[in-house]
């Protein structure tokens, strides 16, 4: 997952993301910790259409 791949109202509501980490996960989506200027924020992303239901 690249910032790229985040939804434009999803960037919108947050505000400009200064950093972007990725936290150990496991295989069935990826986690990401968006960092702006006074907040944190964490989003999920499933990658099989198996756990998108």
């Amino acid at each position: 997952m690249q910032l790229a791949d985040i939804p434009s109202k999803i960037l919108g509501q947050i505000g400009t993301v200064q950093r972007i980490t990725f936290p150990r996960q496991g295989h069935t989506s990826t986690v990401a910790v968006l960092e702006t200027a006074d907040q944190r924020y964490v989003i999920k992303k499933t990658e099989h259409e198996l756990y998108n239901a």
